[in-house]
C-alpha cells in the first residue's frame, strides 16, 4: 500500500447505524455527519466533519443552476426538464418520455450522450422495461438528464461538446466556478477523479457539502435561476427524485419541497432547508445508503427540524425492515443516535 492510501489517510468516522438480524447485531455502519448555516458555522457534526470524499451526484442541482444561468436562445428548458438536469431519475418510461422530448428540444440524438448505458434503478422500473420490450439507451442512465444540460451550456456559449466531459472541456470550468461559489472550496485544486457516468468528480471536504446546501436553500432572497432550479425540484419530486421508492422523493414530497435532498453514489447523502439557509451531509463510510435514511431521519428529529407527523411519514416508506425473499421480516437499520 502506498503512502498516499495509508492508515493515516484513513478518516476518523463513527458508528452511526447498526443492522440487527433477528436479536442479534449482524451488521455496524461507520461514517460522519455535519450539519451547517448558510454562514458556514457548524450547528451539529459527528465523526470527521471534515473528512474528504468525492462528491458523485450530489453536485447536480448546483450544475442545473449553472445551465439555467447561460441560456440558449432555441431552448427554454420547462419545469420537468430542469427537474431531469438537476437530479438522479430511475429510468422509468415516464422519465424516458421527458428525456427524449429534452433531446428533440435541442436537436440532440441519443447517441451524442457520453454518459454510458444503464439498467433502470429498482424492480419496478426494470420490470417496466421488460414488460414494455424496451431497449436499453443512453437515456436509462441515471445522469442523462444532467448530460442533457451540459450539452445545452456548450450550446449556449458556441462550444463544441464532442468531449464536454473531460476534464479539461470549458464547460467543466464553468461547472468547477460554480461548485466552488456554493461550497467555497477552490475545486480547481481538489483532487479529481472520473464518476460513474464519465464526467469529473472531486474530492472535498463533507463540512463543504453541507455548506453547499445551506447555500442553495439561504435564508434570504434567492436569485432568480437558483428558484427555477428549487421550484422544479419542488414541483417534480417523481422527476427529480426518481420514483415514490426513493429516499429523495419521499422527503421532497412529504415537506412539499422545504427539503431539496440529494443522493450520491457510496453511501452520500446532502439536503438543505428552503428559506432556513441550514445543509447537512453525511457519508457512510462503507457505500452502504440502506444506512443513510435512518441517519439522516434521526439526525432530522433530533434538531427538530420537522414535524413528527412528517418524519413518520417519510420513516415509514423509506426505512423498511429487512426482509427474506418470501417476505418474513428479519431484520431492521437503527440509528445509533
Amino acid at each position: 500500500m502506498s503512502d498516499k492510501h495509508s492508515i493515516m489517510s484513513i478518516p476518523a468516522d463513527v458508528a452511526l447505524a447498526y443492522t440487527v438480524r433477528g436479536e442479534a447485531i449482524d451488521c455496524v455502519h461507520y461514517g460522519s455527519v455535519v450539519v451547517v448555516d448558510a454562514l458556514g458555522t457548524v450547528l451539529f457534526s459527528l465523526g470527521d466533519s471534515h473528512r474528504l470524499t468525492f462528491e458523485r451526484s450530489i453536485t447536480k442541482p448546483a450544475k442545473a443552476v449553472a445551465v439555467i444561468q447561460h441560456p440558449l436562445a432555441s431552448y427554454s428548458p420547462s419545469t420537468d426538464h430542469i427537474a431531469l438536469m438537476a437530479g438522479s431519475h430511475s429510468g422509468t418510461q415516464a422519465h424516458i418520455t421527458v428525456l427524449k422530448n429534452m433531446l428533440q428540444s435541442l436537436s440532440l440524438s441519443e447517441s451524442e450522450l457520453l454518459c454510458g448505458t444503464t439498467l433502470p434503478i429498482g424492480d419496478d422500473a426494470i420490470l417496466e422495461l421488460i414488460q414494455n420490450k424496451g431497449q436499453l439507451s443512453p437515456l436509462h442512465s441515471d445522469c442523462s438528464g444532467e448530460h442533457i444540460g451540459l450539452i445545452s451550456l456548450c450550446k449556449s456559449i458556441d462550444l463544441e461538446y464532442t468531449n464536454y466531459t473531460h476534464l479539461d472541456h470549458p464547460v467543466q470550468e464553468i461547472i468547477r466556478n460554480t461548485l466552488t461559489l456554493f461550497s467555497d472550496y477552490d475545486h480547481s485544486i481538489a483532487e479529481t477523479a472520473v464518476d460513474g457516468c464519465n464526467l469529473p468528480t472531486y474530492q472535498v471536504p463533507l463540512y463543504n457539502m453541507a455548506l453547499m446546501m445551506a447555500r442553495l436553500c439561504p435564508p434570504v432572497e434567492e436569485p432568480k435561476e437558483l428558484t427555477l432550479v428549487l421550484d422544479a425540484i419542488s414541483r417534480e419530486p417523481l422527476l427529480y427524485g426518481g420514483g415514490s421508492d426513493r429516499f429523495v422523493t419521499n422527503l421532497i414530497k412529504t415537506t412539499q419541497g422545504r427539503i431539496i435532498a440529494k443522493d450520491g453514489a457510496e453511501g452520500l447523502f446532502v439536503l438543505g432547508w428552503r428559506g432556513k439557509g441550514i445543509g447537512l451531509a453525511i457519508k457512510i463510510a462503507d457505500g452502504n445508503h440502506r444506512a443513510a435514511n435512518p441517519v439522516v431521519i434521526s439526525i432530522i428529529r433530533k434538531l427538530g427540524l420537522l414535524s413528527e407527523e412528517d418524519l413518520e411519514i417519510v420513516e415509514a416508506v423509506s426505512c423498511p425492515p429487512l426482509f427474506s425473499h418470501t417476505g418474513l421480516q428479519v431484520g431492521k437499520v437503527i440509528s445509533l443516535h
